[in-house]
């Protein structure tokens, strides 16, 4: 089978298809669906419509984990629209 992505755990070490480098394979994009929606089983996820006073669009709507946020070095997602804000912090929570 051939493979789309170097990060797939099932592709050999470096491997990658050179017509979409960029494009992950079908393995790795399963695996990375059901990990976010594992994260998102666990949290409770809060969001809030911020529109702060600037003219970038791209930080209206912010979301954090409910059950463990508490301030300063929390992960806080950002985004133009509320679903964007929750990707960037299941993202963010996926990378710590």
């Amino acid at each position: 089978m051939e493979r789309h992505c170097i990060d797939c755990p099932r592709a050999f070490e470096g491997e990658a298809c050179p017509a979409s480098y960029h494009k992950p394979c079908a393995d790795h994009r399963k695996a990375k669906l059901a990990e976010r929606a594992a994260i998102l089983k666990r949290i409770k996820v809060r969001t809030e419509n911020v529109y702060p006073p600037i003219p970038i669009r791209d930080y209206d709507w912010s979301a954090v984990d409910d059950n463990t946020y508490d301030g300063h070095g929390c992960p806080i997602g950002w985004g133009r629209t509320k679903q964007a804000a929750i990707d960037d912090l299941v993202e963010q929570i996926l990378e710590q």
